[in-house]
């Protein structure tokens, strides 16, 4: 639970770091049920959020917080990371201004990707010019058999993906 409250933590610094005063864009892929781009927006109009999920965790999140929250402010793009949908051609054609100074978030995902996966999804974070990324990796003792790594693949999303501590620079 700590590594949970350091992380978002983590990612909120980020954020906070947008311009209040000007347009931005925020990225959030694989947002899950996090509420990050909707408190964004709320305490700064000017930042155009964007969640970059999978149709069927979107629409859970949709059902779940429908008649508590408006979701006018945020801008959802379905798509499917593993099955190398292109992430970057949905968001332009939902509105994204590639001239405004953006900041993508990549909070839990890649685990769950493949390299090839995470390769593709780089690639195109890179195509976004003066674009900021955080992100998060997991260690590689995650793929061993442990319990976690057990739990997680019975829900059908076993982790795939983990880089051996002290080789991040390598890595990127």
């Amino acid at each position: 639970a700590l590594l949970l409250i350091a992380r978002t933590r983590f990612f909120d610094a980020a954020v906070d770091k947008l311009p209040s005063a000007e347009p931005a864009n925020l990225v959030v892929l694989a947002a899950g049920c996090c509420l990050r781009s909707f408190r964004t927006a709320a305490a700064r109009p000017l930042v155009r959020a964007y969640e970059v999920d999978a149709p069927m965790t979107q629409r859970y999140k949709l059902r779940r917080i429908q008649g508590h929250m408006s979701v006018d402010a945020v801008r959802f793009v379905g798509v499917d990371f593993e099955k190398g949908e292109c992430w970057l051609s949905a968001l332009r054609s939902r509105g994204l201004d590639e001239q405004l100074p953006t900041l993508v978030t990549i909070e839990g995902l890649l685990s769950y990707l493949s390299h090839e996966s995470i390769d593709c999804l780089l690639r195109k974070v890179a195509c976004l010019k003066g674009a900021f990324i955080v992100m998060n990796t997991n260690n590689n003792a995650l793929l061993q058999n442990t319990q976690t790594q057990r739990r997680v693949k019975a829900l059908g999303e076993p982790h795939l993906f983990g880089v051996q501590p002290g080789t991040h620079r390598e890595w990127l």
